[in-house]
């Protein structure tokens, strides 16, 4: 009788002991999720509001570089956590030409050459501002005035060519 007597009370003493501790446990698993949830939101929040202080000199000349691999070239009015908007576009095309400036009929690869299209001149008349989506984008910087495409545009400004069928 004794030993169970013995064995009674160990086991209540056992169980009282192990109940705080795991009210413990629980307290600060609780506590430290809290904590993470917090940081978690409060970095949500200040994500935006760094994309949007975004600023960009309007006298620059911009390529942005699209997921599919299309560039453009051009200044950009806005930029904020969606889209990007742009304005003055350009874009590069390769095109077989003769030294006349015709097509040539039947090029071979060694032939295609880059040439910058200003947007507004193909047929369907597209105005000359763009919004891209963030998603699409893969990175965009700012061009120098001596790199070679920012020279093409400035003697194109000078002496832009027609619009087709004009």
């Amino acid at each position: 009788m004794a030993d169970s007597a013995v064995s009674a009370r160990t086991s209540a003493t056992s169980e009282g002991r192990s109940l705080p501790i795991l009210a413990i446990v629980l307290a600060v698993s609780i506590a430290a999720n809290l904590a993470l949830l917090g940081v978690l939101l409060l970095g949500r929040g200040a994500t935006p509001s760094a994309t949007t202080a975004e600023t960009f000199n309007d006298k620059s000349w911009y390529g942005v570089f699209i997921n599919n691999n299309e560039a453009f070239v051009g200044h950009i009015t806005k930029a904020d956590t969606q889209n990007i908007t742009m304005r003055g576009i350009y874009y590069l095309t390769l095109e077989a030409r003769d030294a006349s400036g015709k097509p040539i009929a039947n090029p071979t690869a060694d032939q295609f050459k880059p040439f910058i299209k200003k947007l507004g001149q193909e047929v369907y008349g597209p105005k000359d501002v763009i919004q891209i989506n963030r998603q699409n984008v893969r990175y965009y910087t700012e061009l120098r005035d001596d790199s070679d495409v920012v020279k093409a545009i400035v003697v194109f400004e000078k002496n832009p060519s027609p619009a087709p069928g004009g």
